[in-house]
């Protein structure tokens, strides 16, 4: 079996594409990742870029709620969850509010996507708050703030790069000349 990419290397290109103006200039900076990703990780990043955590036809959801995102995100950051969430506020998005309140963390770490997969999987399969915002506060504290940023925003389903499913067709298509 194939190594799996590094998930660094998804999520600094998703914020790459984020801040791309023009649609095919997004397209063409996914382009460039998904061309040199293996089969099973040329699926999982496509599907995540357009913010879907499982492929439609899988009924799995992961089922974190912004509550317990916050808890798990004060704990990983040890950060109080008041100031946590007048960030939130400001900042809009808890995928952003992970990055900046894990800024001091880990600088680069050895999750891949198949590991992310993996997680995305067993958080589907975990029943209770308490254990689901359990794991994420671990995976949390092992993460990178770019990294940490891209797993929260795929929990809850928006990516927020500009980037919807037809930007991603639209990517696959371009970099390996298919119609879309």
């Amino acid at each position: 079996m194939p190594e799996s990419a590094p998930f660094a290397a998804f999520a600094q290109t998703l914020a790459d594409i984020a801040e791309e103006s023009g649609r095919h200039a997004k397209a063409d900076r996914l382009g460039a990742l998904l061309a040199d990703l293996s089969n099973d990780d040329l699926r999982r990043a496509a599907r995540w870029a357009a913010g879907r955590v499982f492929p439609l036809a899988d009924q799995r959801t992961v089922n974190v709620g912004h509550a317990a995102l916050l808890s798990a995100i004060a704990t990983a950051s040890g950060t109080e969850p008041d100031h946590l969430r007048a960030r939130l506020v400001a900042l809009g998005d808890p995928g952003d509010l992970a990055a900046e309140a894990l800024a001091d963390a880990v600088s680069v770490s050895e999750f891949s996507l198949a590991d992310a997969e993996a997680f995305f999987a067993d958080l589907a399969e975990t029943r209770g708050s308490k254990a689901k915002t359990a794991k994420l506060t671990d995976l949390l504290t092992r993460l990178a703030p770019q990294e940490a940023r891209f797993v929260v925003k795929l929990l809850t389903g928006e990516t927020r790069i500009g980037l919807l499913q037809g930007g991603v067709e639209s990517a696959l298509a371009r970099t390996f000349e298919r119609d879309a």
